[in-house]
């Protein structure tokens, strides 16, 4: 996926978060929460 957004509102940060969550799944699939938390908080709105 290639996503261009301007202005450049997701730092570092946003992407250390991420990973974070990814990293906790344990092998399985990302807790959907916890990823939607990460980009409200970065400003993002999830899909539903």
């Amino acid at each position: 996926m290639l996503a261009i957004v301007t202005p450049g509102i997701l730092g570092p940060d946003y992407f250390r978060e991420m990973d974070a969550v990814v990293g906790a799944a344990t092998g399985g699939p990302p807790d959907p929460a916890a990823l939607a938390e990460v980009m409200r908080r970065h400003g993002l709105t999830p899909a539903p």
